[in-house]
C-alpha cells in the first residue's frame, strides 16, 4: 500500500505498520493488537478503512 491514500499525517505510520502484515489468516488479529490502545472514534475509523484496503491488497496478490 502506498502513501497516496493517506488522509492525515498519522496515516503514514498506520500504513507503515499495515504494510508489515502479510499473512491473511492472522491479519485481523494482528490489526486488533495494533489498535488495542486506540480510543478515539476517528482514529479507529481510519485504522478500519486502511486495514480493509490493505486486506484487499494482500488477497489480490495471493490470487495472482
Amino acid at each position: 500500500m502506498d502513501y497516496s491514500i493517506a488522509f492525515e499525517k498519522h496515516d503514514y505510520g498506520r500504513i507503515d505498520k499495515l504494510n508489515r502484515l502479510t499473512n491473511p489468516n492472522t491479519f485481523w488479529d494482528d490489526v486488533r493488537k495494533l489498535c488495542s490502545n486506540v480510543h478515539s472514534d476517528h482514529a479507529i475509523h481510519r485504522w478500519e478503512h486502511l486495514a480493509e484496503l490493505r486486506f484487499e491488497e494482500i488477497n489480490s496478490t495471493m490470487r495472482v
